[in-house]
């Protein structure tokens, strides 16, 4: 059977489903005695959505305190119409069990950096030879596990919680090990003679477990909550639920407040639209593509998904110490994820839209079969082409480096001066009008790059030097 053939018998599997298998609901009630009352009386399982057993910010017990997860019998519609008219109870919402956002590839190959084809087409390792490897970047993993033993894997355990069983064992029980895969290609760790490298392979992964196999909605609010009143940078999110849930829709908006990225893959239904999380308007939405920068034939499309990447024949860990191809814009969502944090370790300053505005900005325009389509580029997101290299592009003399003075001279302009270490570390940076100079005194000795950015009458002209520094 041909990889199409099998990916097309797949398809019905990986629509959003409406679900709710454990018969939970969310309750939100300002009068908690009386849902107490009947839970008592019926003998019901009722817990607070924020665990008693993690530690929480104020803010977050304000906003989400008042609401209750009560698991019901099957069938029991009498104590749901029953709870939904208590005095107090403002709604009432069913826990949806989503899908994931990937199929998984049969017979996968020996994983090598060479064969990982999504690093290099999206220049990533550009980002490694300068230096940037995710290191001290808050990577949240919402999904369901991970190998803990794996050895091409380090994961940050302390930090990492089973939302789904309440307790800190986030091991991977899934035969598909979808959250192991997920981590893998946001992390695999870089130079150890093992597998494959993550796309941010030195960043430090929180593993937020919200359900065993698929993962809950419930759940995955919890998790986004922690996250934020936790300072992650960045959460990644390959899960599709079948429509908006208000108590998600609470949680990303509590998670973007706090500065957190979001990122979720639009959906393999190869229809216009993404699938929620992905279409909230706080997380990127990414669908997928292939080798050949086409569309990965099951991937969501239009105006709803913000960008493309790398989504087929993604080398990436699995459960047991193995590794194995994964395919969907689950793959394509982690790789987003990946290059938020090596952008976030080169500019620790850049708040969540300052990290989407520099993915979306430096992607590469494709043209695929539903039209012209952003895919990531990781080089061009960072500037590395621009900071590393010698520049090609014209100069237009409003900038020079004056060697004697150790300083970069300008006239007649307007704009912003940046200047960057030779690893991509941008050391300065200076708005400046008219003529005159910025003093490169307080640099140790090295080679930079100066780059000039004209906002005046020269407005789109882009100026860049090279300044080597002796002292």
């Amino acid at each position: 059977m041909g990889l199409l053939e099998w990916i097309l018998l797949g398809i019905s599997a990986l629509s959003p489903v409406n679900t709710n298998p454990n018969n939970q609901y969310l309750v939100k009630t300002d009068n908690l005695p009386a849902l107490q009352q009947i839970v008592s009386e019926r003998n019901l399982k009722i817990e607070p959505l924020l665990s008693e057993k993690l530690e929480w910010s104020d803010e977050a017990r304000s906003l989400f305190g008042d609401r209750y997860v009560v698991q019901l019998p099957q069938g029991d519609d009498s104590t749901f119409t029953t709870i939904a008219s208590l005095p107090g109870v403002q709604y009432v919402e069913a826990d949806i069990i989503g899908t994931s956002c990937s199929i998984q590839t049969p017979d996968p190959n020996d994983p090598l950096l060479s064969e990982q084809w999504g690093i290099f087409k999206t220049e990533t390792n550009k980002a490694w030879a300068s230096g940037f490897t995710g290191n001290g970047v808050k990577v949240g993993i919402n999904d369901n596990g991970i190998d803990t033993d794996h050895e091409d894997l380090t994961y940050n355990a302390s930090k990492s919680y089973n939302f789904w069983d309440d307790n800190t064992n986030v091991e991977n029980l899934d035969p598909r090990a979808h959250g192991t895969k997920m981590s893998g290609i946001v992390g695999m760790i870089y130079n150890n003679s093992l597998g494959g490298v993550g796309v941010s392979p030195n960043c430090d992964l929180w593993i937020f477990k919200c359900g065993e196999i698929l993962s809950s909605h419930l759940k995955t609010a919890s998790a986004l909550i922690y996250a934020a009143d936790n300072n992650v940078d960045l959460v990644s999110m390959s899960i599709a639920f079948s429509g908006l849930s208000p108590i998600l829709d609470s949680a990303l908006n509590y998670a973007w407040s706090k500065d957190v990225f979001m990122v979720g893959g639009s959906g393999n239904d190869g229809k216009e639209g993404s699938v929620y999380p992905a279409a909230h308007p706080y997380v990127m939405s990414v669908g997928a593509t292939w080798k050949n920068d086409k569309r990965f034939v099951i991937s969501n499309y239009g105006s709803d998904v913000d960008i493309f990447a790398p989504g087929v024949l993604i080398k990436t860990t699995a459960n047991d110490g193995t590794y194995e191809d994964i395919s969907g814009t689950s793959a394509a969502c982690a790789f987003i994820a990946g290059e938020a944090a090596l952008i976030r370790q080169q500019h620790p300053e850049y708040t969540n839209q300052q990290t989407w505005d520099a993915i979306i900005n430096g992607a590469d325009t494709i043209t695929v079969d539903v039209g012209t389509v952003l895919r990531m580029n990781t080089a061009k997101a960072m500037r590395l082409d621009a900071i590393t290299e010698q520049p090609t592009i014209p100069v237009y003399d409003y900038i020079n480096y004056d060697l004697t003075s150790r300083s970069l001279r300008y006239y007649n302009a307007q704009g912003v001066v940046n200047v960057y270490a030779i690893n991509g570390e941008r050391v300065l940076s200076r708005t400046v009008e008219g003529t005159g100079y910025v003093s490169l005194d307080n640099l140790p000795s090295g080679v930079y790059y100066s780059r000039f950015n004209c906002s005046g009458s020269c407005s789109g002209k882009i100026e860049t030097d090279k300044c080597v520094l002796y002292k």
